[in-house]
């Protein structure tokens, strides 16, 4: 039998592992078919402080997930998140400990709206302290050209917006909640 030119379902987590603050809350990781057809994914985790939002998806989703506080701050505590469909599997790592989300750029305090990590190589995580709903996020260049790239909401008040395609440089998100709008700046790498 010879299949030609026919992409094979390819199942993969974006990234490979996820930090997070001692004082919890809620995170998304993009999953990923890179091939043809569909994949049906679910995952699940044996980490009784790692609790998953939405525990399954078709093809490329996010995966919502929340952590606890961890009950000793001294000492970074590492879980696991399983993602499996179709007969492949990949996995997460998160760690929890006394992480600053390195170059973390807050918004707006009031509400806790912060982008981060900046800078950026793959994706920006966009989250707040409170449950927002995001009417529109876009991405612009140094030039105001708006960019195209592909943009997941996670958890109210938190989506992730991939980045690992556009050039290195200095770029502009901008935030319509629908009430208000805030832009930040970050860099990608």
């Amino acid at each position: 039998l010879l299949i030609e030119n026919e992409l094979l379902p390819n199942l993969f987590v974006e990234a490979t592992e996820i930090r997070v603050v001692n004082q919890g809350g809620s995170r998304s990781a993009l999953v990923q078919n890179t091939g043809g057809g569909t994949i049906n994914w679910t995952a699940t985790t044996p980490d009784s402080w790692i609790s998953l939002v939405e525990n399954s998806g078709i093809n490329t989703g996010l995966l919502n997930f929340n952590t606890s506080l961890n009950p000793n701050p001294t000492e970074t505590r590492s879980g696991v998140i399983y993602v499996e469909g179709n007969g492949q599997s990949d996995t997460l790592i998160v760690l929890q400990g006394e992480f600053d989300l390195v170059g973390s750029v807050t918004i707006l305090n009031e509400i806790g709206l912060c982008l981060y990590p900046n800078p950026a190589v793959d994706q920006i995580t966009i989250s707040s302290k409170i449950s927002l709903s995001f009417r529109s996020i876009k991405i612009y260049d140094l030039s105001g050209r708006e960019m195209n790239v592909p943009i997941f909401n996670g958890v109210q008040g938190s989506a992730v917006v991939m980045v690992n395609k556009l050039s290195s440089g200095i770029y502009f998100v901008k935030i319509d909640t629908g009430e208000q709008e805030y832009t930040a700046r970050f860099v990608k790498n």
